[in-house]
């Protein structure tokens, strides 16, 4: 039979499915009282418009029962929420980032009523997930991100068993943190869920807060850490203090020890401080600060001896500077220092710092290659970033970092380039003309630009553009190679050279590699066979 022909039999049984599904809920069993309080449901239809699960959903919440929809992945567009999300039943969720942004692919609203669309959003992008075969993977969408929600709402029925929906709904959407300057909007709805804020709420904790100032002249100190340990079984919390050196953290009721800490000075504890349900309580901390010594680093050109600015930290502490001469004010100790200054190698070096006393130290970098590394795949969540960052940190090379969120926006133009001397470009699964930086790299490149360029599909998805056949001499054979293994030519610098881009050690991230050769034999060869990358 013609699966276009089967389609709707096959439709019609999975709605009836999924109505059995919500019908069984009611009662498992047919025990009512084994009915869940929040369902979690990461599956959805591309048409907003459709009803078919609307009576389904006002029976779950006639019976108590929270159901949180995934709002799709249909986005960035407005108005590409699915349904069920759509429904005014539904609880919708969107996806957002490691960055805190809502994930390009996270549906939009405004639901076809004109409601917003998605309630909130909650992390979807990079999420350790469960995978057929009893293994875990990491996956992208809005259903990883929708799970998140429905743990929060089991979170805030555990502490209410008898916490009813629509104030279910409120102590989620009123302690989400705002994304945008509008709240509600239909990207990112009240914002980012807040579990711990959720839940202080509804259990109207009380409240500890003050200020952490030094001991002496009475500054504030921002950047230090009050963690709370609760007496008996040593949970409790930890916040931050802001520029003015305030803090406020809320806690459960009973008895907690709190303790400031702050580099450069000694930790304070006050103990026994009792925490009530809706009081606020004051706990200031005083702290001394240790005595130190001065420690100075010049950054010098290896080759010619002048000064280079450059980020000169003090690994293991908060303290960095930009400067060809750093001072910094250091507890006594010893301490590991490192210069980076792109067009140089990085280098550390190590010094002892004796309290009261003033330590010299000079940085000398040997000149390197200015690097840009440019990052295609942030954009499609795809990024194979960290494997270029690794093996330029272990060859000790500096460099700057360009990553391309959003298109057409983040693309690089060739002001972007012309500074480098060389272009390492990861594209994982675009190109950099297929995202509109053909002339960039085109005037880079002839300009005299170095470019080392990545990805599987580069020559499929550019074989057209002039940088790839007129530049970089090459040209497409096939559009999948079905080879997984790299080996160095002899009489190249990759002879000997074995590597593979499958399983462990490699990306495992190639499904279709090119196949690539030179277009020009006169102007470019091959360094090595099953060659997929440029």
């Amino acid at each position: 039979m013609d699966r276009r022909q089967d389609a709707g039999p096959l439709r019609l049984r999975l709605r009836l499915r999924i109505h059995a599904g919500f019908q069984w809920l009611l009662a498992p069993d047919g025990d009512p009282a084994l009915a869940p309080d929040v369902v979690n449901c990461s599956w959805g239809d591309e048409n907003s418009l459709s009803t078919e699960f609307q009576q389904d959903l006002r029976a779950l919440r006639a019976a108590g029962i929270f159901v949180v929809f995934a709002n799709g992945n249909s986005g960035p567009r407005p108005g590409t929420v699915i349904s069920p999300a759509s429904l005014p039943e539904a609880f919708a969720v969107g996806a957002t980032d490691s960055g805190d942004r809502v994930a390009y692919f996270s549906s939009r609203g405004p639901s076809p009523w004109g409601e917003v669309r998605p309630h909130v959003v909650a992390p979807g992008v990079g999420v350790r997930s469960a995978l057929p075969g009893g293994i875990y993977g990491t996956m992208s969408g809005t259903s990883m991100a929708t799970p998140h929600v429905a743990g929060l709402v089991a979170l805030l029925r555990a502490v209410s068993p008898t916490l009813d929906i629509t104030r279910t709904a409120f102590f989620i959407t009123s302690t989400a943190v705002p994304l945008s300057t509008t709240i509600p909007n239909n990207d990112s709805g009240w914002g980012r869920i807040d579990a711990f804020a959720a839940v202080s709420a509804l259990m109207n904790a009380g409240i500890v807060r003050g200020t952490v100032f030094r001991s002496g002249d009475g500054a504030p100190i921002s950047g230090a850490t009050v963690s709370a340990t609760f007496h008996g079984d040593g949970t409790g919390g930890s916040a931050t203090t802001d520029a003015s050196g305030r803090y406020t953290l809320p806690l459960a009721p009973g008895p907690y020890d709190l303790t400031a800490r702050a580099f450069g000075y000694a930790p304070a504890t006050r103990y026994g401080v009792v925490i009530t349900t809706g009081v606020v309580v004051t706990a200031d901390f005083a702290l001394t600060a240790l005595s130190t010594g001065t420690l100075r680093v010049s950054v010098a050109d290896g080759a010619t001896g002048a000064p280079v600015t450059a980020t000169v930290a003090v690994l293991g502490t908060p303290l960095t500077a930009t400067a060809s001469l750093a001072t910094f004010s250091l507890p006594a100790g010893d301490y590991t220092v490192r210069a980076r200054a792109v067009g140089y190698y990085v280098v550390t070096a190590t010094a002892s710092v004796v309290a009261g006393g003033t330590t010299a130290l000079t940085l000398t970098l040997p000149p390197a290659p200015s690097i840009l590394l440019v990052d295609s795949g942030a954009w499609y969540y795809g990024s194979q970033i960290p494997y270029y960052r690794q093996a330029l940190d272990d060859l000790a090379l500096a460099y700057d970092e360009w990553t391309v969120r959003q298109i057409p926006d983040d693309v690089p133009t060739a002001d972007t380039l012309a500074p480098y001397d060389i272009v390492v470009w990861s594209a994982p699964y675009d190109a950099p003309g297929y995202i509109g930086a053909q002339n960039a790299i085109t005037t880079y490149l002839s300009s005299g630009g170095r470019l080392f360029l990545s990805g599987q599909d580069v020559g499929f998805l550019d074989v057209g553009m002039p940088y790839y056949w007129k530049y970089l001499k090459a040209r497409l054979v096939e559009d999948s190679s079905n080879i997984w293994t790299v080996e160095g030519l002899p009489d190249t610098p990759f002879a000997g050279l074995t590597m593979t881009i499958a399983g462990p050690g490699g990306a495992n991230n190639q499904a279709y590699p090119d196949v690539v050769a030179p277009y020009d034999p006169d102007a470019a060869s091959a360094s090595r066979s099953g060659l997929h990358h440029l």
